[in-house]
């Protein structure tokens, strides 16, 4: 893992994905790596780095690649960076264009193509008030975290690039499950109907 650094430098490239796939050898994909296009690689290191303290790392400024404009089809500068969650092993790749008149999604959680990201947490409520201190609008009925079984506390936020952040925390029989797997739910359980899209948020 990266060790948390601002986006100072100008000579840096994201490290090559690992060379030794463990996929089995019958299966066409041998790797995975996520990618977003953000529009402020300054900002989303504020969120990321400095309040949720991700490792981050990635370059301070704008290059052509030929390449990479080959590959998305357009010809335009990137910055890149990637960022990764503490503990975590999957990174994110950060891509931010120069020049390529992007235009920024503001979907809603059930528009198809939109990402939603789970984080477990320490402190959801104080991890909440770090991300809306960024801007950000909790969506969650209430503008309050719910009980989710099993035991669980969440609240969801998208971030400034339209990330959705479903936030989950460990509770003491807040929402137990302790009925079988085949259990229908009455609507009369404490936790019943309490994650659901806030319909003046969603829009």
């Amino acid at each position: 893992m990266w060790a948390a650094t601002s986006c100072g430098r100008t000579d840096w490239t994201p490290p090559e994905p690992a060379r030794r796939p463990t996929a089995p050898a019958t299966s066409n994909v041998i790797g995975a790596r996520l990618a977003m296009t953000v529009a402020d690689t300054g900002r989303t290191a504020q969120l990321y780095r400095d309040r949720l303290k991700f490792a981050f790392e990635g370059a301070n400024t704008f290059a052509g690649d030929r390449d990479l404009a080959a590959l998305y089809g357009l010809e335009a500068q990137v910055r890149r960076g990637v960022m990764a969650a503490p503990g975590g092993r999957m990174t994110i790749e950060l891509l931010e264009f120069k020049g390529a008149n992007g235009t920024p999604l503001r979907t809603r959680i059930q528009d198809p193509g939109t990402a939603r990201m789970l984080l477990t947490v320490r402190d959801l409520p104080a991890v909440v008030e770090l991300i809306k201190a960024s801007g950000s609008l909790v969506t969650t009925t209430g503008d309050r975290a719910v009980a989710l079984p099993p035991n669980l506390m969440g609240v969801m936020l998208p971030d400034a690039d339209n990330l959705y952040l479903t936030l989950l925390e460990r509770c003491t029989d807040c929402a137990p499950r302790d009925a079988p797997l085949d259990y229908v739910a009455t609507g009369k359980e404490p936790w019943f109907g309490t994650w659901k899209l806030n319909p003046a948020k969603s829009h």
